[in-house]
């Protein structure tokens, strides 16, 4: 949760100690994890109250600042955002849903109630942060050493009320009116960087603010926390992160939603799911002659690479943008679907490359030497034969390929897969990994004709 977050002063998904600009705007988009969601409200019109506490938000003080004492006024914000976690609160796309389905009259009327519970949040973040000591809510305020300086009163920033009313806002048939609250900055039109640096760059790099917007971008599709948890560990560039949720959206479906179709092979798509589903896929950007691919390798693979025998790449690989933050064994075997199994004429047994039990493999981490290699003719997504583009290299589908572009993981992990059809040649400086246990190693470098080791 985003609350505990700005509280512990540790990011949820890393780990890693936060700023103090990055731990206060945490803490304001953390009521959003509470009120646009059907369980962290009663109801949406009327007097908005927060649900389970056993107390109003009145008692609180929300409503009129906090005048409990400094113990019991934070005991009752912890508590909110235990409580949410606790309950599994659907958030924003439920909200979503509910003003998508009623009429303008309704709609207006939940969205503004909506709000006014904003402004609520809003004015109990800048109550607890002018009345208790920062190290309350586990927060640094600069120059604290300067002990006999007169503390200037925080304003009200308003932050959480204009992020609801800017998501609301898109909302066909919502009319939230014009103008921000007092002190905030107004919604800026433009590109989303453009965008994301007016709104955020006082608080965080243009990179953390990307990374905020998607967030709340995946909470929009209904995203889950162990879906968001396992896609913050990519690049803000990747598809899952920069791409998926705006394709989502236009097709007016969730993330739930979009992982049953990932599941399905092509030839069980309906038309009207299997359209989708391409035109999610072709969004993904091709690779370029600067983009960096990986090919995963069986482990008995590795030492034909250091011996010389195997000096190029053929077959199904994946960005790295996509897919290097998966290290593993179980978890690249399920994310990249490696439980496959092949009969050998020559031995006659059937062999899993991937055995279940197993805790080594390895992967080449390459540019190809020649571009043209990267053409759609050779680098192709390996559709099935129900697409508008099969893939050329097999006539029918074997699970768990699926044929619809993705990968078949079951672990909240979305991975656009491409295969090679004919052998690709390495560029100088490709590196060859070797990871056991999940502790990842380079071994080797391609020096331009085969690897070498490195010690």
């Amino acid at each position: 949760m985003e609350l505990s977050s700005a509280v512990s002063g540790k990011d949820w998904v890393s780990g890693r100690e936060l700023g103090t600009g990055e731990r206060w705007f945490r803490g304001l988009l953390a009521p959003l994890d509470i009120v646009p969601g059907v369980n962290g409200l009663t109801k949406f019109s009327s007097t908005v109250r927060l649900a389970h506490l056993g107390e109003s938000i009145g008692t609180v003080g929300l409503r009129t600042g906090v005048k409990e004492s400094i113990h019991q006024g934070m005991n009752h914000i912890d508590n909110m955002v235990k409580t949410a976690g606790q309950q599994s609160v659907t958030r924003l796309k439920n909200a979503s849903s509910v003003i998508i389905d009623t009429t303008n009259v309704m709609k207006n009327k939940i969205a503004k109630d909506t709000v006014e519970a904003g402004r609520l949040v809003d004015s109990a973040i800048t109550q607890a942060k002018n009345i208790n000591p920062s190290r309350r809510m586990g927060l640094s305020i600069d120059d604290a050493g300067d002990v006999g300086k007169v503390r200037i009163p925080v304003e009200n920033t308003h932050a959480v009320e204009n992020k609801l009313k800017d998501v609301l806002s898109r909302i066909d048939g919502v009319n939230l009116g014009s103008g921000n609250s007092t002190g905030t900055v107004d919604v800026v039109k433009g590109s989303s960087s453009d965008r994301l640096q007016e709104k955020f760059s006082v608080l965080m790099s243009l990179e953390d603010a990307k990374r905020y917007d998607q967030y709340w971008s995946k909470l929009e599709v209904g995203m889950n926390s162990e879906a968001r948890v396992a896609t913050g560990k990519l690049s803000s560039d990747s598809f899952v992160n920069k791409i998926l949720p705006n394709k989502l959206k236009e097709h007016n479906i969730s993330f739930d939603e979009f992982t049953e179709l990932k599941l399905k092979p092509d030839y069980l798509l309906n038309d009207n799911e299997r359209k989708i589903m391409q035109d999610i896929r072709d969004s993904v950007p091709r690779p370029g002659k600067n983009t960096t691919l990986i090919k995963n390798l069986p482990e008995k693979d590795i030492q034909k690479y250091l011996d010389g025998d195997y000096t190029s790449i053929k077959g199904f690989v994946a960005k790295a943008v996509d897919s290097s933050h998966i290290h593993e064994y179980s978890h690249v075997r399920e994310s990249m679907r490696l439980d496959y199994s092949y009969y050998d004429n020559y031995a006659d047994v059937v062999v899993k490359p991937y055995p279940e039990d197993g805790y080594r493999y390895g992967y080449i981490e390459f540019k190809t030497k020649n571009p043209d290699m990267l053409s759609p003719e050779n680098l192709e997504i390996p559709y099935g034969h129900t697409m508008n583009k099969p893939y050329s290299g097999w006539e029918s589908n074997e699970w768990p390929w699926t044929g619809n572009g993705f990968t078949s993981s079951r672990n909240d992990e979305v991975i656009p897969e491409w295969t090679l059809n004919k052998f690709i040649d390495l560029r100088e400086g490709a590196k060859l990994h070797k990871v056991v246990d999940g502790k990842d190693e380079v071994i080797a470098i391609f020096d331009g004709k085969m690897f070498k080791l490195l010690h």
